[in-house]
Parts: C-alpha cells; structure tokens; sequence
C-alpha cells in the first residue's frame, strides 16, 4: 500500500523548488515516486507506508523549507489511526470460531436486512448460507433469531474497530501548544515538544 504527504508552502515566503525537494527527499527515502502540485501545496508520493524512521527523514528534509504544525502533525497522526481501523476491519469478524468479511457491501447488506420487519425479509429466502471470508467454510442462517446473531456479531466488532480509534484520535487532539495555559501535558509551550507527543501517541490495537 503506498502512501502521501501534503504539505502547504503559504508561510514560506520564498517559492519552494520542488525539483530540489524531490532530490532531497529521494536521497533519504528512495520509495519517493513524485511530487505533485506547486511550491505553495505540493503532495509527496511513495510506493510503501512511510516507516515512523522515514517520517521523521521527511519532516526533517522539509524542515528547511517548511516548518511542521502542531495540526498538520496531528491530522497525520489521525490519518494512520484511520488506517488501522480499515485493517482491522479488512480482517473480518468471527463468528462461530469462523471469520466473515466486513467488507462495506457485506455492512450494507446487513444494515438493508436489519432496517427491515426481519420476518418479512428473511422468510422467503430462509435457511440461507454465509461463506466464510476465505471461501472455505459456510454457516447456515435457519432463523431471524440466528440472523440477529450473526448481525450482533458483526456490529460490535465494527464498533469496537471505530470507538477504539476514535479513542485515540481524541488523545491526539487534546494535545496542544497554548502559551497562555500551563506547560503540563497534554499542553506544551514548545511546538517541538507538543509534536513529539502526538507522534508518540500509541495505537495498541
């Protein structure tokens, strides 16, 4: 999976020379594929997720050019938080010690059947079967009760995977950088370290 940076250049004064950056840039971290836009909002493509080592070789080739934010550190931040939420969510939810796909069609197809008098939907197609996420095995729905199992199951793994990492992204935001308050965490007076508190933000899931 590849993965991008955007960066906006309007405090910078001077004009950014991209083709200089993208060298820069390529030097440290040679998954760089191009750099897009202009010297005033230009985006960084790479061919693989960035390493928390490469982001830091990229913060610090742009930091000549272009100092980081507290929110722009904190929307990245956010952004693989968000990533790991569609992972978990990719790798499905088990049911019966079988793992199904949570895939948006299958949520969709869910929700149109839960949203609906159950009995009247599911009585002409019971029993009906649900293939596991690898094909290999297949459980047999017999009942709205056994449905509303399945269902269960599904929703609450998908509520997890999103309060989970809504949890985090929450810690992230209420970092700031606030002079006029007390410089004890989550508040710092020095951009630098409130920066470094968000990157150090864990997501254990």
């Amino acid at each position: 999976m590849g993965d991008t940076r955007t960066f906006q250049n309007s405090e910078v004064p001077q004009g950014l020379d991209l083709g200089i950056l993208h060298q820069e840039v390529a030097a440290l971290i040679p998954t760089l594929c191009c750099i897009t836009g202009d010297s005033f909002q230009f985006t960084l493509v790479f061919s693989s997720a960035l390493t928390s080592q490469e982001d830091s070789d990229l913060l610090q080739a742009l930091a000549d050019h272009y100092p980081d934010t507290l929110d722009r550190a904190q929307q990245r931040r956010m952004d693989k938080v968000d990533l790991r939420t569609a992972q978990i969510m990719s790798e499905g939810f088990v049911y019966q010690g079988i793992t199904f796909s949570e895939s948006a069609t299958m949520q969709r197809n869910l929700l149109a059947l839960n949203a609906r008098d159950l009995r009247l939907a599911l009585s002409p197609i019971l029993p009906f079967y649900v293939s596991s996420m690898d094909n290999r095995e297949s459980i047999q729905i017999s009942s709205v009760q056994e449905f509303l199992s399945f269902y269960d199951a599904a929703f609450n793994h998908g509520m997890s995977a999103y309060a989970s990492g809504n949890g985090i992204k929450e810690s992230i935001r209420q970092i700031t950088n606030d002079p006029g308050q007390p410089d004890t965490a989550p508040n710092y007076h020095s951009l630098q370290e409130a920066i470094a508190a968000v990157e150090a933000v864990v997501d254990p899931r």
